[in-house]
């Protein structure tokens, strides 16, 4: 009975050794591939974050391109706005002298009693 019963026990002791060991793997295998799918997940958390890093400093370079050429165009307007006032001035000035040579001749006129 003593050899029966350390039999048993041993029996017992090697399933519950047999049953660890599975569960042991089980585990190991488990966090093997919860470390792989959080490996993955970093990385495409890096991916994205590198993706939106270059898509903003793409947004910044457009917006300052922008504002550049907004620059440049205000510029254009304001040089071609003066260009054209000074050619309205230099095409024009006739009209002025000839406004001053009648009033001129007027002021000639009445002082030498001519109307």
């Amino acid at each position: 009975e003593d050899q029966i019963s350390k039999l048993v026990l041993e029996k017992q002791e090697l399933e519950w050794e047999t049953s660890l060991q599975h569960q042991m793997e089980m585990l190991s295998n488990q966090h093997s591939e919860s470390l792989v799918s959080v490996k993955k997940q970093v990385l495409i958390i890096v991916l994205f974050q590198g993706k939106y890093q270059i898509s903003a400093e793409l947004k910044d370079k457009e917006i300052n391109n922008l504002k550049e050429k907004l620059k440049s165009l205000q510029l254009l307007k304001y040089n071609l706005e003066k260009r054209s006032n000074e050619l309205v001035r230099r095409d024009f000035p006739l009209q002025t002298v000839d406004r001053g040579s009648v009033g001129v001749r007027k002021i000639k006129r009445r002082a030498t009693g001519r109307c």
